[in-house]
């Protein structure tokens, strides 16, 4: 699902679910296709904010402050997709206790960094901080809330905003 918010500036949000670890390369190559044609989609000034279960570990080979000591195959895609658009993972930017960094806890009670927001490194110092957050735990979900602060003001009243929401991915 792609979100375009006309102001000053505009922002673009991206909300994506990558196929698992073990998904088929036909199903994960279909998704990198329609990743990468959303990301192409959106105009370079645009505040652009990527959040995805990306089912991918950045390890500490690839970004600096991560959950996970190595990069799985659905991480290296990733990376390669930071590498063309050049997207930074936000919640990989702050050092932080390892508490707040585990976005997932698998049915066998082992924890990963498996969901993303990225964004483009333009707009890096308006990422004030990025962590996950376990505040949906009264729900059953294996996963974390990841969270950004990003004071994004605009000159332009929110009531006059224009929402443009498209299925994309």
């Amino acid at each position: 699902m792609k979100a375009q918010i006309r102001g000053n500036p505009a922002m673009t949000i991206i909300v994506a679910y990558a196929p698992t670890e073990i998904a088929k390369e036909k199903e994960k190559d279909a998704y990198s296709y329609q990743q990468r044609s959303a990301i192409k989609s959106v105009p370079l000034h645009d505040f652009l904010a990527i959040l995805t279960d990306a089912n991918a570990r950045l390890g500490l080979d690839k970004v600096l402050h991560s959950y996970n000591l190595t990069t799985n195959d659905n991480g290296q895609r990733h990376i390669d997709v930071m590498d063309v658009y050049q997207l930074l993972a936000a919640n990989t930017l702050f050092k932080k206790r390892k508490g707040k960094l585990w976005t997932w806890q698998s049915p066998h009670n082992t924890f990963h960094q498996l969901d993303y927001i990225f964004v483009r490194p333009k707009w890096r110092k308006s990422v004030t901080n990025c962590e996950a957050y376990s505040a949906f735990s009264s729900l059953y979900s294996y996963h974390r809330v990841v969270t950004a602060n990003t004071p994004h003001h605009s000159c332009i009243p929110p009531e006059s905003y224009t929402w443009d929401v498209q299925a994309c991915l």
